[in-house]
């Protein structure tokens, strides 16, 4: 921002607002637009997210590809979601948070496949996508 009219304002980070995010139009790895992907009924219905907390059963889905494994314990954990509230308020420390109660022990895996081949970081706007859609197909944020 560099017009002084917007001086001290805080730019809103790409990662916030999960939910509410619009989705992504790049291509999946498929040549699928992700907003095609995006707009697809959930793949866990509120059923069987009923039926895992009460069994402690996890919840499993399916992203670009990319298969998760969601432990119910932490999805209805005071830390997820006071991380939650907070990453939507725009804390960045909060985001990180979010990433990695809902990856577990897969995060670095997931974080790795995005990882741009041609720099070598992980864009967090594509991480902010990856985590958008898989609450998604979870059903989460409702």
């Amino acid at each position: 921002m560099s017009s002084k009219k917007n001086r001290g304002q805080r730019r809103p980070h790409t990662h916030t607002a999960l939910a509410a995010r619009p989705a992504a139009t790049a291509p999946a790895a498929d040549g699928e637009p992700l907003a095609a992907a995006a707009e697809q009924a959930p793949q866990v219905t509120i059923a069987d997210q009923q039926r895992s907390e009460a069994t402690g059963e996890p919840i499993t889905v399916t992203v670009r590809g990319i298969t998760v494994t969601l432990d119910p314990e932490a999805l209805s954990s005071w830390e997820f979601l006071e991380a939650t509230a907070l990453s939507q308020a725009g804390d960045m420390a909060a985001f990180y948070r979010i990433v990695t109660i809902l990856l577990g022990p897969a995060r670095d895996d997931v974080l790795e496949t995005l990882r741009d081949p041609d720099t070598g970081r992980v864009p967090l706007d594509a991480v902010g996508d990856m985590m958008t859609e898989l609450m998604e197909a979870a059903n989460l944020g409702n």
